[in-house]
């Protein structure tokens, strides 16, 4: 529905929604901003979910526990990276395994408790 779609340029993802599919925003050229309502229940990233999209800021839930292949990669040169509460674990995975091997990590801040 939203692959390849230039018209999107932000995405507030509702709390009910619990997976983000394969390729579900692939190609949208605009895409610079994704946030995740806070209580949000994604549990899952697909692969290439947000492949070839401009991010320059993300919000990642506190559910989160999967991650597709690819979800984030290509067309990302910086980004601002927002956890939703802190939690070891993802913060170390999006530094060392998505920030340093892609090398787009600008900054993270991590909000709550």
């Amino acid at each position: 529905l939203f692959k390849n779609n230039d018209a999107v340029t932000a995405l507030s993802i509702p709390i009910s929604v619990l997976t983000i599919g394969n390729s579900a925003f692939e190609g949208c050229d605009l895409l610079a901003k994704v946030t995740f309502i806070s209580g949000s229940k994604c549990t899952t990233i697909g692969k290439s979910a947000f492949y070839d999209c401009p991010l320059n800021s993300l919000t990642i839930p506190d559910k989160l526990e999967n991650v597709g292949e690819n979800a984030f990669s290509s067309n990302i040169k910086n980004i601002y990276i927002t956890f939703e509460k802190f939690n070891m674990l993802n913060v170390l995975y999006y530094t060392f395994v998505i920030g340093f091997k892609y090398n787009y990590i600008w900054s993270l801040e991590v909000v709550g408790k």
